[in-house]
């Protein structure tokens, strides 16, 4: 299952980020097609997390600015 796909020139970006750090930190040198599959690889294992996440902070978030409208503190959501 895909969890997300990415526009073609986020997935650009994201490739070009990729080679940068492997090449800086690691001094190793990824073509496009192995920038490719890690990033792939990289949205399949941590994208639920991250999306997850991210819901979790909305959650937050959402429920601080109810209380600021309403005036009324309520246990956070869970």
């Amino acid at each position: 299952m895909e969890l997300c796909k990415l526009d073609a020139l986020k997935q650009e970006e994201l490739i070009k980020k990729i080679q940068a750090f492997f090449r800086e930190e690691r001094q190793e040198t990824l073509d496009e097609t192995q920038a490719s599959r890690f990033l792939s690889f990289m949205l399949q294992e941590t994208g639920h997390y991250l999306y997850d996440q991210a819901l979790e902070e909305s959650r937050f978030f959402l429920a601080q600015k109810l209380e600021n409208i309403l005036g009324v503190k309520r246990d956070p959501i869970h």
